[in-house]
């Protein structure tokens, strides 16, 4: 009887020491690349249980004549058939790198990550708040213009 009180107790010990079961989630939607069309990533992502993805777009380069450049978050509730775009609550621009001029838009109900009208040749940073409304992600982009080309990466970090 001692022993199986003192095996209950070290697997409540267990239990009740054990990590929370969902941690954050650090995906890259999109590795780095260039583009010149309009696109999404090659695979869409779980993203059950988190209720936060902090994205984080990485422009290195550009040429040609852009117009659109747009990046965004999007949802799917039936597994791949239908996607949607995901509003975000703040989205940040870094121009520059680190030390650079950040311009920060808080626009609820914004789907737009990326949103320029000419193209981003130097580095730029962008970052934005979003809520998970979905259980799958993934990111998409909308590249047009004369000979466009956009060099960048989008990344996510699922938040519980």
């Amino acid at each position: 009887m001692k022993k199986k009180l003192l095996a209950l107790a070290l697997l409540l010990a267990g239990v009740l020491a054990a990590p929370p079961a969902w941690a954050d989630k650090t995906i890259v939607l999109e590795p780095s690349a260039a583009h010149t069309a309009n696109g999404n990533s090659a695979t869409d992502y779980d993203s059950t249980g988190f209720t936060t993805a902090q994205v984080f777009v990485n422009v290195t380069a550009g040429s040609g004549t852009v117009n659109p450049f747009k990046v965004f978050l999007a949802g799917t509730q039936d597994l791949g058939t239908t996607y949607y775009a995901i509003p975000c609550t703040l989205v940040a621009k870094d121009v520059a790198g680190p030390g650079g001029t950040v311009t920060i838009t808080a626009a609820p109900g914004h789907t737009l990550i990326v949103n320029e009208t000419a193209v981003v040749s130097s580095a730029t940073q962008y970052a934005a708040t979003c809520p998970v409304t979905a259980p799958r992600v993934r990111a998409q982009w909308v590249i047009a213009g004369t000979t466009p080309s956009e060099t960048f990466s989008v990344t996510v970090n699922l938040k519980p």
